[in-house]
């Protein structure tokens, strides 16, 4: 390989998409293509363009085929497009193309495919297995539900069994490792690509609608009953952020990747004295791995985590049945647990290849291309749709960066100007320090209350009644003492002072680079009782709580120990100016 060649990694990712919505079959196949090389949260924003559109299989019915041949033609029809669409990119990947880089220089570029991004029976589809064992390893279907590694495909033995398979010989390992008789596989030509490990976690069908939603709530609801769910879902109290199923799950009968996250976040308090502590711990082990597996940067630890949530699943899972819920675990989603630790390892973090974002795709790729059509022939008119709507973004680009160039050259055109008009710049004038400008300058959280307080001038009698706050003085004389000591020490507040009370708090809190979220703003209201009028009804007194974290010299024994270790709880809190 040359010196200044470059290896640009391929992720490649295919989903079949319903178009019409409330009648008709109609369905399309696209498959998509992104590099490696672009940084993964420039890659899942649509706008920026960093995954295009090379093609869409075609989605037949094969009438004229019989019901056992039908499958493996459909097979067959997949991987043949498929190699006609990746077919530019097999004398590339072995010979480099060159091709003009960003900063202007001409380097050899290596086109390698290095992740396949896909829901299971996609990956299977790629595979060519059968859906009743693993696209990555080659366990048995019956020990799919225990915690054993088994061998990894291979794709040059693959090869060699899917062509032993043509040529009529009959041996048991094709039929052990579930292959399908598909002799031509696209991925055979693609050099340098192992097709099964380019496989990566599927966050969405796999974690959310999958191991969670499809199984454990499922499992959960039998144990503690439909009615005792509902019921505890309608009586969870509201809070800014979170979901309230005021009607419970048991009504709901589509579910999105995003009502799966809600549910995930209050699911384990929902079940405490719910369910026995066995089921609780299986619970908690499964919320875990979905959590650990979102993160966006993970360190040794994490994974170590990950594994440790996994193997607390098995080791409880027995439970389910021993209560007559579910008498196996051979269940494909749950082993593709096992696969996570070593593709995150291989490929990166999870998040980058999520099948999310080609569920997000769909509706520019697809589904406006669809309606953009007369609904006939409608692939033929979806690419001359896309086409153009692709020449306008790229002159869009193209008038963007005149712009900003001309705009460029002017202001340094008008700044010679100014430096030959103006007078010579001494030595001082160059030394002078810049201070840089910062919204917080120690980094410490901040908290912010409206501008006017909601109860001006309260006494002291109605804070103790109405808002329950029975230790308020003595707290507030404690912080005083702390904050002003002597010889600045003022004057204690009595029970005849008056103060201003607000109904909610917002604190800032600050960014996570782990999980890629912005900084976001906790809010914690209190409000007493109100009495109706006429034809208002009586609202009821609303006191959020909320964990304190505690100082060093300090210790909660009710805390330690737990999750909540360094933390007080403060269920009756009023903000006071």
């Amino acid at each position: 390989m040359p010196k200044d060649a470059t290896i640009a990694p391929l992720i490649l990712s295919s989903d079949k998409t319903q178009l019409t919505q409330f009648r008709g079959d109609k369905s399309a196949w696209p498959v998509y293509l992104t590099l490696g090389n672009i940084a993964k949260s420039k890659r899942r924003q649509v706008g920026a363009h960093a995954t295009v559109l090379i093609g869409y299989l075609p989605v037949a019915k094969l009438d004229n085929f019989t019901d056992e041949t039908r499958s493996l033609q459909g097979y067959n029809l997949f991987h043949y497009c498929m190699g006609l669409l990746l077919e530019p990119i097999v004398e590339a990947g072995k010979k480099g193309v060159d091709i003009v880089c960003a900063d202007g220089f001409i380097r050899k570029v290596f086109p390698i495919l290095a992740a396949y991004v896909a829901d299971f029976p996609e990956q299977c589809l790629v595979a060519c297995c059968k859906e009743s064992y693993c696209p990555k390893c080659r366990v048995q279907p019956q020990e799919r539900g225990d915690l054993v590694k088994s061998v990894f495909r291979e794709k040059e033995r693959t090869k060699v069994m899917l062509e032993q398979k043509k040529s009529g010989r009959r041996f048991a390992a094709f039929n052990n490792e579930g292959l399908r008789a598909v002799f031509s596989p696209f991925w055979a030509k693609l050099p340098h690509t192992d097709i099964f490990s380019c496989f990566t976690p599927d966050i969405l069908h796999q974690l959310h609608k999958g191991v969670f939603k499809d199984h454990l709530v499922n499992w959960c609801i039998q144990v503690a009953g439909a009615a005792e769910i509902d019921s505890r879902f309608r009586s969870m109290p509201g809070y800014p952020g979170l979901r309230h199923f005021k009607n419970g799950i048991s009504f709901v009968s589509q579910w999105t990747g995003r009502e799966h996250k809600e549910m995930q976040r209050i699911f384990v308090s929902l079940l405490a004295g719910a369910v026995q502590p066995a089921v609780l711990r299986t619970v908690i082990a499964v919320i875990d791995f979905i959590y650990y597996a979102q993160l966006q940067v993970h360190t040794s630890k994490t994974l170590l985590a990950l594994e440790t949530a996994l193997k607390t699943f098995h080791e409880n899972k027995n439970v389910f049945i021993q209560e007559g819920i579910h008498n196996h675990f051979n269940i494909p989603k749950i082993h593709q647990m096992l696969h996570y630790v070593e593709a995150i390892r291989s490929h990166g973090t999870a998040d980058g290849y999520n099948t999310e974002a080609s569920e997000r795709l769909h509706i520019d790729y697809a589904k406006e291309g669809y309606r953009a059509s007369n609904k006939k022939d409608y692939i033929k008119q979806m690419t001359v749709w896309l086409s153009r709507r692709e020449a306008v973004s790229r002159f869009q680009a193209y008038i963007v960066y005149v712009a900003a160039k001309q705009a460029n050259t002017t202001s340094q055109d008008s700044d010679e100007l100014e430096l030959d008009s103006d007078e010579e710049l001494n030595d001082d004038d160059l030394n002078d320090p810049i201070v840089p400008v910062s919204k917080s300058t120690t980094g410490i959280t901040t908290h912010s209350v409206s501008v006017k307080p909601a109860y001006p001038h309260i006494g002291l009698s109605t804070i103790t009644t109405d808002f329950k706050a029975t230790g308020f003085l003595p707290a507030l004389k404690t912080y005083i003492r702390r904050a002003y000591p002597p010889p600045a020490l003022p004057l204690f507040p009595t029970t005849a002072d008056c103060f201003d009370v607000y109904k909610r708090l917002n604190i800032s809190q600050p960014s996570l680079a782990a999980v890629n979220q912005a900084s976001f703003v906790d809010r914690i209201r209190a409000t007493p009782a109100v009495s109706g009028r006429g034809r208002l009804n009586n609202v009821p007194a609303h006191f959020d709580m909320a964990l304190i974290q505690a100082e060093d010299e300090r210790n909660n024994e009710a805390t330690k120990g737990t999750y909540l270790e360094g933390t007080y709880s403060k269920p009756n809190f009023i903000f006071i100016y």
